[in-house]
């Protein structure tokens, strides 16, 4: 069975031989590694649960277009504004609610079909 086999950078066996283009890519990733980790302050933004919605809802025009429980008492919500594509993740708890990731270009795809549904 032939599975998928990731491409592999291998290294000269000397150090100093290195070709320019495998010290570019060491560094590229490197430096994607730095910038996308994100410091704790930065990892969520937390506030108060119903300020933070009105944010979304009223400055940033953004409606819940899915929300699913993570825990009976936290909830994890995606918010769109279908005109702008600016979506945010939320996860709200009984005392707060976090924005965890945020970013453009969202787009609501087909719901999920139900197995039972489907005819054969």
């Amino acid at each position: 069975m032939s599975g998928f086999r990731p491409h592999k950078i291998q290294p000269p066996r000397h150090g100093r031989d290195y070709p320019s283009s495998y010290r570019i890519q060491r560094s590229l990733v490197l430096a994607l590694c730095l910038v996308f980790v994100p410091t704790s302050a930065e990892a969520a933004q937390c506030g108060p649960t119903d300020q933070v919605i009105k944010q979304l809802t009223d400055s940033h025009h953004e409606a819940t277009i899915f929300a699913g429980l993570i825990s009976p008492r936290a909830m994890a919500r995606i918010w769109l504004n279908p005109k702008t594509q600016t979506w945010t993740a939320t996860i709200t708890t009984p005392d707060k609610t976090c924005i965890t990731a945020f970013g453009l270009f969202g787009d609501v795809k087909a719901p999920v079909e139900d197995s039972k549904s489907r005819s054969h």
